[in-house]
C-alpha cells in the first residue's frame, strides 16, 4: 500500500476519534439545564483549555489526512497518465510511415 494512502487514512480516522471523544466528554460533562459540571476550580480552568487544543489538533489532523488523500489519489492519476501516454506513444517513430502530400499541379506540370 502507498505511504500516503496510510498516512492520509491514519490521520483522518485519528482526527475524527479525537474529535468525537472531545464532543462526548463535553456532552456527558453537561448537565440537563446546560452547564458544565467540574468538581473543582482547576478543572473548570483546565479542561475547557485542553479540548480547546485537542480541538484544533484533531481538525488539523483531519484536514492533513484529506490532504494526503488527495496526494494520494493525484499520484495515481499521474501514474495513469503516464501509461497511457506509453501505450500510445511508437516506439520507432522512424518505422512510420511519413504523411502523404496531395499532389500539385501547376500548368500542366505535376509537382509530386
Amino acid at each position: 500500500m502507498a505511504p500516503t494512502l496510510v498516512l492520509g487514512i491514519l490521520s483522518s480516522a485519528l482526527g475524527i476519534g479525537l474529535l468525537y471523544w472531545i464532543g462526548k466528554r463535553k456532552f456527558e460533562r453537561t448537565t440537563p439545564f446546560g452547564t458544565q459540571g467540574f468538581s473543582n476550580y482547576n478543572q473548570r480552568l483546565a479542561v475547557p483549555f485542553i479540548e480547546r487544543i485537542g480541538r484544533i489538533l484533531g481538525r488539523l489532523l483531519l484536514i492533513l489526512g484529506v490532504l494526503f488523500l488527495l496526494a494520494y489519489w493525484w499520484q495515481g492519476k499521474q501514474k495513469g497518465k503516464a501509461a497511457q501516454a506509453k501505450t500510445t506513444a511508437p516506439k520507432h517513430a522512424f518505422l512510420q510511415k511519413p504523411p502523404v502530400s496531395k499532389c500539385v499541379s501547376f500548368k500542366g506540370i505535376s509537382l509530386a
